[in-house]
């Protein structure tokens, strides 16, 4: 027999739990500042109230939500000026990841690249948001593989996640979709190309514009200078099978 202490324990139905709450939020079920309340969650996903209390601790840890003591715990709201910090700093992450990807990675993971790009793009061709979304995971699953550094994946998906709460078309559209798509294409591309510089600038520029447009507010012109400054143009490179 197992008690609700150590149902949360398991480390499976937490992050079962957590990955479910995450997504409802992601999908844009919960707005930004709104509270949860783990007796709603519990009712929602069919778990008891132990596993959803880890689970929201675990959300925390990534800066997905916060739990103010004696208030309870709300989906992360972020200013519009804190918002556009957190999509530079995203960007420049990222291109980060992108060089050391392009330094340690390999054929094997180009071509798991390449497989989940083709994934993407059939899922943007048809619209098909959900797919979209679980297909670009992978890719970042991928590029985060061959970049080999677990620290880097956790502070860069926890940032994706706050700027994809505060997204204004949770529904996408076709043109949207299509815009997701050459932004993993992009980066496909520079990593393919095979040069660090180019593929960590490359990658910040792309990461950063396509942060600002899913949050809907304009290139600030100081980050749009800058990008400008430093763009690397990428020979067209054969993508991997």
């Amino acid at each position: 027999m197992h008690n609700d202490e150590t149902i949360a324990r398991s480390p499976t139905l937490t992050q079962s739990v957590a990955e479910r709450i995450s997504a409802a939020i992601l999908d844009g079920r919960f707005e930004p500042g709104e509270r949860l309340v783990e007796t709603k969650l519990s009712t929602m996903f069919g778990v008891s109230r132990a596993p959803v209390r880890e689970a929201l601790k675990i959300l925390e840890t990534s800066g997905l939500v916060r739990i103010v003591v004696g208030r309870g715990t709300f989906v992360v709201r972020l200013e519009r000026e804190a918002l556009g910090r957190v999509v530079v700093a995203h960007g420049l992450l990222m291109g980060f990841v992108a060089r050391l990807a392009c330094i340690h990675g390999t054929a094997r993971d180009l071509a798991a690249l390449a497989r989940a790009q083709r994934h993407v793009e059939r899922a943007a061709d048809l619209g098909k948001v959900e797919d979209l979304r679980q297909h670009e995971d992978v890719f970042l699953a991928a590029l985060f593989d061959a970049c080999d550094d677990s620290v880097l994946r956790h502070t860069a998906l926890g940032m994706r996640d706050q700027i994809l709460v505060h997204r204004r078309d949770h529904g996408g559209g076709m043109a949207a979709c299509a815009r997701r798509a050459q932004t993993t294409a992009g980066c496909l591309a520079a990593l393919t190309a095979g040069d660090p510089d180019s593929a960590e600038a490359r990658v910040r520029a792309l990461t950063i514009r396509a942060g600002f447009a899913l949050i809907d507010q304009p290139l600030p012109p100081a980050v749009d200078i800058y990008l400008a400054g430093e763009s690397v143009p990428l020979p067209a490179q054969p993508v991997p099978a």
